[in-house]
């Protein structure tokens, strides 16, 4: 995603992160702040709005563009900090589990179907769900 104003309204970004299965919240952090070696059991996305960011995990040291959005795998211990002189704001969202878990964990391990799979089914069988409300 670009860094232009018109497609980072929150709107926009809850919107197309809600569609891909995760959550979209808003962070806001002062100068100097650290938070260090955080581990989730979920998928993390994380995009800056403005200011400054640091972003460690995987062996990786990250500074996103405003706009930038990075994945931050389930598992993955991490640490975010902000590195500019003022307070920064980011979307932040976790992949949120399959609302219809009952299909998504089949009785033999071997035929789990891979999670964006899932997802898909999940997505599609909850809009269909909706539709006959």
């Amino acid at each position: 995603m670009s860094g232009s104003a018109g497609k980072m309204d929150k709107d926009t970004v809850a919107r197309g992160w809600h569609a891909r299965g995760f959550s979209c919240d808003i962070w806001t952090d002062p100068p100097g702040q650290v938070w260090a070696d955080f581990v989730h059991a979920s998928d993390e996305l994380v995009m800056l709005i403005d200011g400054e960011i640091e972003l460690r995990f995987s062996d990786q040291v990250l500074r996103p563009a405003v706009g930038q959005e990075i994945l931050i795998p389930a598992g993955a211990p991490h640490t975010v900090i902000n590195i500019g002189r003022g307070r920064n704001h980011w979307y932040y969202g976790y992949k949120r589990p399959c609302p219809l878990a009952s299909h998504c964990i089949p009785s033999q391990p071997s035929s789990i179907p891979p999670f964006d799979i899932c997802s898909s089914q999940c997505n599609q069988r909850s809009r269909l769900a909706t539709q006959y409300r």
